[in-house]
């Protein structure tokens, strides 16, 4: 059956520890979709400055945020998470986000989520998100940041391929060591997984969101030492930005450019001193209120 919740509630204190979060209880509600703003969680949620310190679980505090509601003034800090697994439907609020407001909130990732080898694995999957993990439609959100110190594959999530759409961002702040994508963009089609990076929303196609974050590309890219020049094609909303620096394995790449997308390089100045077969290029890249460091794991061949 539907649930409806109202109301006005303030926060007196902190809640949790570090080493003793609340946990996420929200689960999953079967009457997901174009309902799903009609019901939920539809009060106010003042954090009067305090934080809540919370393991990120299975449809996270509330499954369901319908609208009216609002976040304001409240950090979240996610110190643990309920899963390593493919971390289906976790977030901090809700499998589905519709017609709320978040003003003056942080959420803060101190802790991974992914185990031993788990992120990439689910980077491009379903359900994976940090706000929500199902749909965030119709919502603002004002001086609201993200910030981690691990990766993060989504933000809003994706689950049922609804994805995020109709939201207002203004000055929503990301700094985060490695992000995958902002949501899945709506009616992308079927459900296949992994869901590629073309039909997911990065940060820099909104306004109102500025930062930093890093970004790998999404397969390893072979390159021949006997040609003299390589090019490396990149993600094209990236390859809109200006190029910074490039380096191979910590050691600055001389001369190189990025035009109309494509990363072009003397593969000796790149490569002469690689120590390994397999190094990795990084991009230092600025543009639309972001700096970026875009990863490329390289293969080399004679």
């Amino acid at each position: 059956s539907r649930l409806t919740n109202y109301g006005y509630y303030r926060l007196s204190k902190d809640i949790g520890t570090v080493s003793n979060p609340v946990n996420g209880f929200g689960g999953y509600l079967s009457e997901q979709g174009a309902q799903n703003g009609g019901f939920g969680f539809r009060g106010t949620l003042d954090g009067n400055g305090k934080a809540i310190h919370i393991k990120s679980q299975y449809g996270g505090l509330f499954s369901v945020v319908g609208g009216g509601a609002e976040f304001k003034n409240l950090s979240f800090k996610v110190v643990d998470y309920g899963s390593t697994g493919d971390a289906a439907c976790l977030a901090v609020l809700c499998c589905s986000l519709c017609g709320a407001s978040l003003s003056e909130v942080d959420f803060e990732v101190v802790s991974s989520g992914w185990g031993r080898d788990g992120f990439q694995k689910n980077a491009y999957k379903s359900g994976v998100g940090l706000i929500s993990a199902n749909m965030a439609h119709g919502n603002s959100f004002k001086n609201v940041s993200v910030k981690s110190l691990y990766p993060i594959a989504s933000i809003f999530g994706g689950v049922t391929y609804e994805g995020l759409g109709g939201s207002d961002f203004d000055h929503f702040t990301i700094d985060c060591q490695e992000l995958c994508h902002l949501g899945v963009k709506r009616s992308i089609g079927s459900s296949g997984s992994p869901i590629p990076v073309s039909s997911c929303y990065l940060p820099m196609d909104f306004k109102g969101i500025e930062g930093s974050f890093d970004f790998k590309h999404s397969e390893s890219v072979s390159v021949r030492l006997e040609d003299s020049y390589a090019s490396i094609e990149i993600e094209k909303r990236f390859g809109q930005m200006e190029l910074l620096s490039a380096a191979v394995d910590g050691q600055a790449v001389d001369d190189a450019a990025l035009e109309e997308g494509a990363f072009t390089f003397e593969t000796s100045k790149a490569f002469g001193g690689a120590s390994s077969s397999s190094p990795t290029i990084v991009l230092e890249l600025s543009g639309g209120g972001f700096m970026c460091s875009y990863s490329i794991p390289v293969s080399l061949s004679k």
